[in-house]
């Protein structure tokens, strides 16, 4: 392996870790949000139906952290399917293609915030 190619790999483990640990960082963070969308639903039955704004707005927080998690974890199976077992990552350019057509398949169908996910892990990859 050429100096050229061992930097690109260490930055492709670099970005795989990153990942790996905002989406151990967002899991933990979503669970905390399901417990206070938990506590708006009964709040909101207590009062006798009366909370609607607050109750929607977890229900929000939490629906949006879902969303960044899931293709998170997606663009982190995807870096997983091209690690060999040295740990490198053969084909990296497929990687880098792949999340560029799903990219531009949300932005197609006006999903930005997907797309805006995806366009941020694209910016980490050499």
């Amino acid at each position: 392996m050429t100096e050229t190619e061992l930097r690109l790999q260490e930055q492709l483990v670099s970005v795989f870790e990153e990942l790996n640990a905002e989406i151990k960082r967002l899991s933990s963070e979503l669970g905390g949000l399901g417990y206070k969308q938990r506590s708006a639903l009964v709040a909101h039955v207590d009062s006798g139906y009366t909370m609607h704004k607050e109750l929607n707005e977890t229900r929000t927080k939490w629906e949006e952290m879902s969303e960044v998690l899931n293709v998170q974890k997606w663009i982190f199976g995807l870096m997983r399917q091209y690690r060999d077992l040295w740990g490198y990552f053969d084909n990296y350019d497929e990687i880098r293609e792949e999340i560029e057509t799903v990219k531009s398949a949300a932005i197609k169908k006006e999903d930005y915030n997907i797309a805006g996910i995806l366009t941020h892990w694209l910016k980490k990859l050499p």
